[in-house]
């Protein structure tokens, strides 16, 4: 308690510089904040089309890697699926890149088009649901109402095209944020093979629902027997999973956000050394005469500790609040599904808790110059 008294009023003797010092330990921390922050919601938006549809398992081509280059494989493969104990009923899920064209203003934008069965039991989204009478009829389409603005006015009942094809809008639905396209479409399967100009032999994923869900890794092993190996089966968590994993391994993005949490980390722990080694460097004095009164080297070690958990701490407080703000306002300017969840705020505190202490321990390397022989 005594070291932790002292690491106190260490800290706060001087005001000025132990605010200078917390605001750039707080920048540093909320530098972590937005990458881990934009780490996670690339995650999220990498596979959010997944948690639209209800299904159990999943059909897709051998050669697939990731929603962004959909590869297409044989209808066949999925109606074999039907045969196989325990499916209840399947899906099919067309994904396919376009380009969308506002006629009014003749600006041409990339956009992603899907393709859906009328089977409600598989669409999670209300909205999607509530349109499926709509895009039922030639030609038409649900647009997503956070697509980029150059899709130009997407009222009910306006017109624009779809590689060249004229369209109708005949509802609405939120998706938000798509990283190879500027926003999505809906409509039936019928209009994606006349749209696309696609094969309707050929799909891009074979969506599956099984009768009792403790029997979905049974159904998943048999369809692996039954199916041929132009295509794969995964079951739902599986196939998200895949998703993320590749966006944020192997995408470009992924690796920056991830390099630059790594920095930022890098960047408080530079700031705090130096903050604790000059602290340490004006206070030899006073621990060479903590030695000399009969004070362990342990306890002399416990005031350092003390004073830099105190500034991280100081520190992680204002960075937490200033990450909400922001979350919010990228959110807003971007659709980016960023979410400042306990998880996220708790791993952040034990960063800068674990920051502290690596600076901390190399800064108090220089108390051991603290010589009461000195003070003589």
């Amino acid at each position: 308690m005594r070291s932790m008294l002292l690491a106190w009023n260490n800290t706060f003797q001087n005001v000025k510089r132990t605010t200078a010092a917390v605001a750039g330990i707080s920048f540093s921390i909320l530098l972590i904040f937005m990458q881990l922050g934009f780490l996670n919601g690339s995650k999220l938006a990498s596979s959010g089309l997944y948690h639209y549809f209800s299904f159990d398992l999943v059909i897709v081509a051998s050669k697939f890697l990731h929603l962004g280059a959909p590869v297409e494989f044989q209808k066949t493969r999925l109606m074999q699926a039907t045969t196989v104990p325990g499916v209840k009923d399947v899906f099919v899920l067309n994904v396919a890149p376009g380009t969308w064209k506002d006629t009014h203003t003749g600006i041409r934008t990339y956009m992603r088009l899907l393709g859906i069965d009328p089977k409600p039991e598989f669409i999670l989204d209300p909205e999607i649901v509530n349109g499926l009478p709509a895009i039922e009829k030639t030609n038409t389409v649900l647009i997503d109402r956070l697509s980029h603005k150059d899709y130009g006015d997407i009222s009910v009942g306006r017109k624009a095209e779809i590689d060249g094809t004229e369209v109708t809008i005949g509802g609405q639905f939120k998706l938000g944020m798509v990283f190879f396209a500027e926003g999505w479409a809906v409509t039936s399967n019928s209009n994606y093979t006349r749209l696309t100009w696609r094969d309707p032999r050929s799909i891009t994923y074979g969506l599956i629902s099984v009768d009792n869900p403790k029997n979905i890794q049974t159904v998943k092993q048999e369809l692996k027997k039954r199916l041929p190996s132009d295509v794969v089966v995964y079951d739902r968590d599986e196939l998200i999973r895949r998703e993320q994993k590749y966006f944020i391994n192997v995408k470009p993005v992924g690796i920056v956000f991830k390099l630059g949490v790594l920095v930022s980390y890098l960047i408080g722990v530079v700031i705090l050394f130096q903050i604790l080694s000059t602290d340490i460097s004006t206070r030899l004095k006073e621990y060479a005469t903590l030695k000399a009164l009969g004070f362990s080297n342990w306890y002399i070690y416990s005031i350092g500790v003390g004073q830099a958990l105190l500034m991280a701490s100081l520190s992680y407080v204002p960075a937490l609040g200033f990450a909400a703000i922001v979350f919010k306002i990228v959110y807003k300017l971007s659709n980016l599904p960023m979410r400042l969840t306990p998880g996220l705020a708790l791993f952040v505190l034990l960063l800068t808790l674990t920051m502290s202490g690596i600076s901390s321990v190399i800064a108090l390397q220089k108390v051991k110059k603290a010589d009461p022989a000195e003070l003589f």
